[in-house]
């Protein structure tokens, strides 16, 4: 029993099941064995996560948590949150930077990253939330992610991209060999080392003519379908981005648009039906998020399309 109550809550430890009994079960807890009562059946090895419990007899006890269903409950979320306000805040203070709602923000999209919060990297990602906005926070954070080496340059560089491209596109006719830099290349190098060289398929990009724009698209493999994504966008109609599922025997096309260009030709677009043609499906719907064209795919990194969970107590 002394050693029930020096178990902590607020930890996370491994548990292994010796022997059940009837609503009950011998566990070992990092190596040592004690008495739990079962609520439900559990695996036999598993993570879990100590919570205060009810007292028993004048005797403190704690409840072991399954880690996986865990993670949304509002105890979990709560101790989480302060954790990380208390990590961030010490990460600022010891790199003399200010203790921002903006600088805390920067944090929680690089965390929501599943990267490691340090100085450099909050500084790059600040810069692009202060700048660019959230969004685009958030596609740099994906890029380092990757593995691809971002500096200040790059976050300005690949927010304008579109525009320096068409630059040097027309550039290079006044320029020799020996000056003309290829950025399409060094892009399409970009491409692969962010989504990967076989999936999805390579990046394309052609010059729109008499047009403002960059016409560019790129393949995706999903596990039942292949994606398209195609950026029309231009100076005439703004954001203007198609994604196209192909299934075996239907499309799925979504067609994103600014909200402006969608509200002065929404009567023209709802005149644009394909009710009778039941293997096409097609929507407009509003570009929220300016980078959709480079965004990750979920499912192209999920084979089996769900995880398994328990949804399981244990007192000990």
């Amino acid at each position: 029993m002394s050693f029930i109550n020096n178990l902590q809550p607020d930890k996370i430890v491994n548990v292994k099941i010796i022997k059940r009994e009837e609503g009950s079960a011998l566990i070992e807890i990092n190596g040592i064995k004690t008495k739990a009562t079962v609520d439900a059946d559990v695996p036999d090895n598993f993570l879990a996560f100590v919570e205060p419990g009810p007292a028993e007899e004048g005797q403190k006890t704690v409840r072991l948590r399954v880690i996986s269903p865990l993670i949304g409950t509002r105890y979990f979320t709560d101790k989480k949150e302060n954790s990380f306000l208390e990590a961030v805040k010490s990460l600022l203070l010891e790199n003399n930077l200010p203790e921002s709602a903006d600088f805390f923000e920067s944090a929680r999209i690089i965390y929501k990253a599943g990267l490691k919060i340090d100085k450099n990297i909050i500084k790059l990602i600040h810069m692009a939330l202060i700048k660019y906005g959230e969004d685009y926070a958030g596609l740099i954070s994906s890029f380092i992610k990757a593995g691809i080496n971002i500096d200040e340059e790059f976050v300005d560089f690949f927010i304008n991209y579109k525009n320096i491209l068409k630059t040097f596109r027309e550039d290079a006719g006044q320029q020799s060999d020996g000056d003309h830099v290829n950025i399409p290349a060094i892009l399409q190098e970009l491409f692969k080392l962010f989504f990967g060289a076989d999936n999805p398929g390579p990046y394309n990009f052609s010059l729109g003519d008499n047009d403002n724009g960059a016409y560019q698209w790129r393949k995706e493999k999903l596990p039942d379908r292949e994606r398209y994504y195609f950026d029309f966008s231009n100076g005439r109609t703004g954001s203007f981005i198609i994604i196209t599922d192909c299934f075996q025997t239907s499309w799925r096309i979504e067609v994103y648009l600014d909200k402006a260009f969608l509200d002065r030709n929404r009567e023209k677009l709802a005149g644009f039906s394909l009710k009778d043609n039941k293997k096409i499906a097609v929507s407009f719907l509003e570009l929220k998020n300016q980078n959709l064209f480079w965004m990750k795919n979920e499912e192209a990194s999920h084979k089996n399309g769900k995880n398994e969970l328990f949804n399981l107590d244990i007192s000990v």
